[in-house]
């Protein structure tokens, strides 16, 4: 009879106090978020199309939200995964533009694309309404915030 396997303890990457950098289990740490616009790294550089496209779109989105940047790490995986998403699509749209342009165009390959396109719309469908109710939750309520007002205001009476 052999003895018990121990598995090692595995801590999840934990970010460093007063930082915006993750460090892992090796003790390197890794940027989770751009130094210049306070959103989430994604990529390997962001100073490309996808760059551009991902930081115009998380803009779009935290502005449509009501949130400011550098946006809370809590928030950071999953405003990174609606970035990756809508950079996905750009792709997809572009490949399939780039079959249907063709002067036969592979049917078979043309459909794989539409499919990933509606399962890539739809998670990035589902990391928005996720952001949404975070922002939610963040944001003091309208009644709230008019009574911390109104009591701030009167004296705190």
């Amino acid at each position: 009879m052999s003895a018990p396997v121990r598995l090692a303890a595995v801590s999840p990457p934990a970010l460093r106090p007063g930082s915006a950098r993750l460090v892992g289990q090796s003790g390197r740490s890794t940027r989770t978020l751009l130094e210049t616009s306070g959103l989430p790294r994604a990529l390997r550089r962001h100073d490309g199309r996808d760059g551009h496209e991902y930081r115009r779109y998380l803009l779009g989105l935290l502005a449509r939200f009501g949130l400011r940047v550098p946006v809370p790490g809590w928030m950071v995986p999953t405003l990174r995964e609606a970035g990756l998403a809508h950079v996905t699509l750009l792709h997809l749209h572009a490949d399939l533009d780039a079959e249907r342009a063709r002067p036969e165009p592979r049917q078979a390959e043309c459909r794989r694309l539409r499919s990933e396109t509606r399962r890539t719309l739809s998670q990035r469908g589902v990391q928005e309404r996720i952001l949404r109710a975070m922002a939610d939750e963040a944001r003091p309520s309208t009644e709230a915030h008019a009574a911390d007002a109104l009591s701030r205001l009167s004296g705190g009476q």
